[in-house]
């Protein structure tokens, strides 16, 4: 049995097509015309004259009104009207013509101050929470030209808010430098939120006072981590809390507390080496490499005093060793001793990959024994395809400089061979650094074997993206 369609069918079909014929293009064409003058007018709003946006500011379209609002931001507080059409616009139907309006306040804090500061407050518990933030960031601008209004309304903000309305109040009451209430209340805010780098910018605001503060809430579990991290930014005027600080580490604390430890010893130092090098080497054993740099850091700053521990740590290589040769490469001790073992775990095949690669970095730094480390290196440029290794190598090389002469050779051949592309850049930095002129004058192998190779290389498709590079080297090599 055949199934016919209805009159009444065809009909709506009909209509339809018609509609998507006829209709719809219009439409969409008047949106992309009201788009095409919004940012036609866009183009000139620094030539606008106040007056001609504020009238905008009573158009239809919610989108006009908040270019309106922007633009107004651009211009600044020409007119005495402005102002209070932007104060006007906090109270719009369309919460992005809200947000918009606070954001341009907070653009001419100066001007908006004081008849802004009402209005704003009452958007504080606004129904969209980006209009919030956005009142929270005038706030902040504002509070140093309001500081007894605006405090304690920022001090809520940092109690209760979100992470971005917690952020904008912690940068207000950072303002307030000669505040007590402030500082106290940024201090108590210090916990485990994403808020507590501004928090602990906003601390380090109010000055050295602010270290009796951080000490106490040392005292306290919640804010401990958050205080540490605040004392880190006052370096050596928190000394006399470096060795409390550093006496918070045990091997039961979690990451994120060894690492801002650490940290934070290496900036205030402080520290009684006997009793601060055993908790800091088990951080060199991390599995973590964050928590492993840290602790390197904290125990190179106690000085060359700790060489001799970590020359045991390079002759039983256990779980320490890539942290110890990190440590070694910030020290950069000038002992060929240490040297020959860093090369000893080089040349080791047996050596895991990134020990090896820490090794080269190490050497590099160091610049002891030049012959066995150069040998070393060259060993490693010619023998290793591991784009990790070649370049540890290559930086290796380019830190000792044209006393790396030697490894000239061995660094061009790897150049012509790898095909990672981070490996060419690091090995031709290493031959430009090392073939750079000493006293004016360029070394013979720098010129007669670089040169000819960069002109071959230069011209091949796989080394494109360094042309540039491999132009200045021969327009520098050929002088």
């Amino acid at each position: 049995m055949s199934v016919r369609p209805s009159v009444q069918l065809i009909a709506a079909l009909l209509i339809v097509g018609a509609v998507l014929y006829f209709v719809l293009p219009v439409v969409l064409n008047e949106d992309r015309e009201s788009l095409h003058d919004i940012n036609r007018w866009l183009q000139k709003t620094k030539d606008t004259p106040p007056e001609e946006l504020i009238a905008l500011l009573e158009h239809s379209d919610p989108a006009w009104r908040r270019r309106a609002i922007e633009g107004l931001a651009i211009v600044g507080p020409k007119t005495d009207a402005v102002v209070p059409a932007l104060i006007f616009r906090l109270e719009d139907s369309e919460a992005s013509v809200r947000k918009a309006a606070a954001s341009s306040l907070a653009s001419m804090a100066d001007a908006a101050v004081p008849q802004a500061v009402d209005p704003l407050l009452n958007r504080r518990n606004d129904p969209d929470p980006e209009v919030r933030v956005a009142v929270y960031f005038a706030l902040s601008k504002m509070v140093a030209r309001e500081p007894v209004r605006l405090r304690d309304p920022l001090i809520d903000g940092l109690k209760y808010g979100t992470e971005a309305i917690r952020y904008h109040a912690a940068a207000g009451l950072g303002e307030l430098t000669e505040d007590d209430q402030a500082l106290a209340a940024l201090v108590d805010a210090l916990d485990r939120s994403s808020a507590d780098g501004a928090i602990a910018r906003a601390i380090h605001a109010h000055g050295p006072r602010a270290i009796d503060y951080l000490e106490l809430a040392l005292d306290e579990p919640d804010r401990r981590l958050g205080a540490i991290q605040a004392l880190r930014s006052f370096g050596s005027e928190a000394a006399r809390l470096g060795q409390r600080i550093v006496e918070y580490l045990e091997p039961t604390s979690a990451a994120q507390m060894q690492r801002a430890i650490a940290d934070a010893v290496t900036e205030t130092g402080g520290l009684e080496r006997e009793t601060a090098l055993p908790r800091l080497l088990p951080l060199l054993g991390s599995e973590l490499t964050s928590v492993q740099m840290s602790g390197a850091k904290a125990i190179a700053s106690l000085g060359d005093e700790v060489v001799p521990g970590l020359r045991r740590i390079l002759e039983q290589r256990g779980p320490r060793l890539p942290g110890a040769l990190r440590c070694l490469a910030v020290l950069a001790p000038p002992d060929v001793e240490i040297a020959r073992l860093v090369v000893e775990i080089l040349r080791d095949p047996a050596t895991e990959p990134r020990a090896r690669v820490l090794a080269a970095r190490a050497l590099g730094k160091m610049g002891a024994d030049l012959d066995a480390t150069l040998g070393a290196l060259s060993m490693l440029l010619g023998r290793s395809t591991e784009p990790n290794l070649l370049n540890a190598a290559a930086m290796a090389c380019a830190d000792l400089g044209p006393p790396a002469i030697g490894a000239l050779p061995m660094l061009v051949g790897a150049l012509k061979e790898t095909e990672s592309r981070a490996a060419k850049q690091s090995l031709l930095h290493a031959i430009t650094e090392i073939s750079r002129p000493v006293d004016g004058v360029v070394h013979p192998m720098a010129r007669n074997l670089v040169v000819p190779v960069m002109r071959e290389l230069r011209d091949k498709e796989a080394f494109e993206a360094q042309r540039p590079s491999i132009d200045r080297l021969i327009e520098e090599l050929s002088k």
